[in-house]
């Protein structure tokens, strides 16, 4: 069998024949392990890190190590990144390189952040890499289920969610362990929080495609794992995007809802609760006590309004190009005294690293992409809704967190977007 990709923006023209159609397994058991394979390689039980490794949590290597090898992979199954760039807009190819312009030349006058601010730039890029090579490996993969794909990230979220639990009941000195940040795969548990929030809503989508029962029950527990940490780390961010996906899931998927769906994800829901309340929290800072308690706080916020009006000052300094990429939290620990690595909100950190003009750009592509992304026209309902709930999901936590800085929030909503595009880019190919 011969198939000829060509002039959809994200399938460049290739040729593949039938010993190919199976390479989407390759890239989707490397995204399902992709999570516990962070947290066993940042596995420190003591909590008393070693500068190496500060840095593998600090700069996410084991999780960039594994995409760059499914770009490699990619590009050898003839991904070609730059035949795609072709094919879109002028006006956003200019756009494009403005940004990569801008990024590039804050970077050099990062001054002795030089090396960090380009690496962490590289980082930005190797995400919108990394959609391009995932759409290219779907739609060059006539094979490709979407429920497998599904499944195989479940199945991932919850062996990451069973090594943290184990890690937990291992700690050799618990009582003195600093559970906030020193949980292995993130700096601290909100990030892992905000990863979960956006892996709990693969289970949920698979309600809405599975209809064989045999397989109702082991979904319905990887909702309840899922969701029951996630208020267990007390993450409010992660809480709000998860909520946020389901309802827009629900919105653009309400063809298929029906009352099993509805009444085991309120079930879901109460069990999630009540196991999330009955679980031991081992410091402040966890359950959902904590989510409640943060909402009556003086400062809802947790000093964020501070660390804003901070950054804004800060983006005076340097308005039109900015400061470079990951730069933050070296020159804010200087100047405030603060160790954030982020502002804590995706608009404030593209202005800060790349000032007005390549942050505005690259807000704007962000907003473009969501916008393309509800006028998307999908012969299947799921993949357009799954899409749009992981969009929704790390956008909306990301004005409040940092799910635009790490790679691994990115790079699971990526997978979960993926689909929808490949879906569209097959069906151009057939029309032309």
């Amino acid at each position: 069998m011969t198939l000829i990709m060509k002039s959809a923006p994200f399938a460049a023209e290739t040729k593949i024949d039938g010993s190919e159609t199976e390479i989407w397994r390759i890239a989707i058991l490397v995204l399902a392990i992709m999570p516990a394979f962070h947290m066993v390689a940042t596995w420190d039980a003591d909590g008393n890190l070693t500068w190496y490794a500060h840095i593998l949590r600090v700069f996410s290597l084991p999780v960039i190590l594994l995409e760059i090898f499914l770009l490699i992979f990619s590009y050898v199954k003839g991904w070609r990144p730059w035949e795609q760039f072709k094919s879109i807009p002028k006006i956003i190819q200019i756009a494009a390189y403005i940004f990569l312009g801008v990024g590039f030349v804050s970077s050099i006058q990062s001054g002795n952040l030089l090396v960090l601010s380009l690496l962490n730039f590289f980082k930005s890029i190797m995400q919108i890499l990394f959609l391009s090579a995932m759409t290219y490996i779907i739609t060059n993969s006539p094979k490709f289920n979407l429920l497998k794909w599904h499944s195989f990230i479940t199945l991932g979220a919850c062996a990451y969610v069973a090594l943290m639990v184990l890690f937990c009941l291992i700690i050799p000195n618990p009582d003195t362990f600093r559970w906030v940040e020193r949980i292995p795969s993130a700096t601290n548990i909100r990030q892992i929080g905000n990863v979960i929030g956006i892996l709990a809503i693969v289970p949920v989508v698979l309600l809405y495609t599975v209809r064989e029962r045999i397989y109702w029950p082991f979904i319905v527990a990887a909702n309840i794992t899922l969701l029951a940490f996630l208020m267990w780390s007390g993450t409010r961010g992660g809480l709000v995007g998860y909520f946020i996906a389901i309802a827009m899931i629900s919105l653009f998927a309400w063809k298929l809802l029906n009352r099993r769906i509805i009444t085991t994800m309120l079930l879901t829901w109460a069990t999630s609760v009540g196991i999330a309340l009955a679980m031991p929290i081992p410091a402040e800072g966890f359950g959902l006590i904590r989510v409640q308690e943060s909402m009556k706080a003086e400062d809802v916020t947790s000093g964020r309004l501070v660390v804003w009006n901070s950054t804004i000052e800060a983006i005076k300094d340097a308005p039109l190009i900015g400061h470079g990429s990951g730069t933050f939290r070296a020159n804010m620990s200087r100047t405030k005294g603060y160790h954030y690595n982020h502002p804590h909100n995706f608009i404030l950190q593209f202005i800060y690293d790349w000032g007005f003009l390549g942050g505005g750009i690259a807000a704007i592509f962000v907003m473009l992409f969501g916008l393309k992304l509800l006028l998307l026209p999908s012969a299947t309902i799921v993949p357009k809704a799954t899409a749009i709930g992981a969009f929704s999901a790390i956008t909306s936590v990301a004005l409040i967190d940092g799910t635009l800085f790490y790679p691994l929030p990115m790079i699971i909503a990526l997978a979960l977007i993926a689909p929808a595009l490949a879906e569209k880019a097959s069906r151009d190919n057939q029309l032309t």
